[in-house]
């Protein structure tokens, strides 16, 4: 059980004090070092950046457990509510412990504080996330009640390990659909006047994506969300690439595949979001946006030997991309659902 001199104030995400912000990056990076110990570690400024540069449509609460002494942070807890204007009754949670600490109940003093906020801000269901590198949160997550929602992998490629004779098939084979579209490159912040077709796009595709059992509602996209969250990745020195595919014939935003790199990880890359709008789906597009985008990375990242993306199992038709380009999973990833009244009985019944 925490006892007295384990003290838990909230922790202003956006506006700390130096020496709080040191002490906080030090505590990430042990439990980022936890899930994939060979990566390096988050310099403190990058971290601030990220946490100053948060957007402003997420609202957020967190909490730290210091030790006696106020000197090192042994628990953290995040609550986000998304300010989108749907999904009303969710919120996204997480919480951290110190693996040296775990088992004293600083989870469930932190748990205690969240279900407090979550129902002053009349949210009764919790996403929470957790993965097989850290058995110890899956166990918390079914103690409290949770059910899984949702089977997102991270799966890796390996550059060295690529196929490079099929990235070549797969551009000389897509080749005819530059009759119909129009490829291009974004790698700056999202031009203004695209913003509208973008947020557009990612209503469609981005909402397509599997949702499992998650009790979850289409996420409404905006020009300002598109515009907050790209200005959040390059705040923390995120370099994002967005391949994107236009119709010819009036200009359409048809599809897009984004990828995002930090000179401070310059062997790891994230692939993320690959759409296609329904129309035009199962002509290629995906595979010609893939296949030119692993070109450019070759090319001009030589430094880049992982590129890692996370794929719901369900998610049929990208997976089956990504194995044949050889992505490999490399940490079973589980999104979980946990509702307010389930952790208020479990509360309830440990005080």
């Amino acid at each position: 059980m925490p006892t007295p001199a384990n003290e838990m104030r909230p922790f202003a995400l956006r506006a700390s004090t130096p020496d709080e912000y040191a002490r906080l990056n030090l505590f990430k990076n042990v439990l980022r070092s936890e899930i994939l110990p060979d990566d390096p570690p988050f310099p403190c400024e990058e971290d601030i950046h990220r946490w100053q540069g948060m957007p402003e449509l997420i609202n957020e609460a967190a909490w730290a457990v210091w030790d006696d002494s106020s000197k090192r942070i042994l628990a953290f807890g995040q609550a986000d509510i998304y300010q989108t204007g749907d999904n009303p009754h969710l919120i996204d949670v997480r919480i951290e412990v110190l693996p040296e600490f775990r088992r004293r109940g600083l989870g469930r003093l932190l748990l205690r504080r969240i279900a407090d906020h979550a129902r002053h801000e009349r949210r009764s269901l919790m996403i929470m996330e957790c993965n097989d590198r850290v058995p110890a949160g899956g166990a918390f997550l079914e103690r409290i009640g949770g059910r899984r929602g949702l089977e997102e992998p991270i799966n890796q490629l390996r550059l060295a390990e690529l196929n490079r004779d099929l990235i070549q098939r797969w551009m000389e084979s897509q080749a005819a659909l530059a009759a119909d579209f129009v490829m291009g490159l974004w790698d700056v912040p999202y031009p203004e006047e695209q913003l509208q077709a973008l947020a557009d796009l990612y209503q469609v595709v981005a909402n397509d994506q599997p949702r499992d059992a998650l009790n979850m509602e289409d996420i409404n996209y905006s020009p300002a969300m598109m515009h907050q969250f790209d200005a959040a990745q390059r705040a923390g020195g995120d370099q994002r690439w967005s391949l994107y595919v236009t119709r010819r014939s009036d200009g359409l935003l048809a599809g897009i595949s984004e990828v995002f790199w930090n000179p401070n990880r310059p062997a790891i890359l994230w692939q993320g979001l690959t759409g296609v709008l329904p129309d035009h789906r199962n002509r290629g597009l995906g595979r010609w946006m893939k296949a030119a985008m692993l070109t450019k990375i070759l090319r001009e990242r030589p430094e880049v030997q992982f590129i890692r993306s996370g794929n719901a199992t369900s998610n049929a038709p990208m997976l089956k991309i990504n194995r044949a380009l050889g992505f490999k999973q490399l940490i079973a990833w589980v999104i979980w659902q946990v509702k307010l009244d389930a952790v208020q009985d479990y509360l309830s019944s440990r005080i």
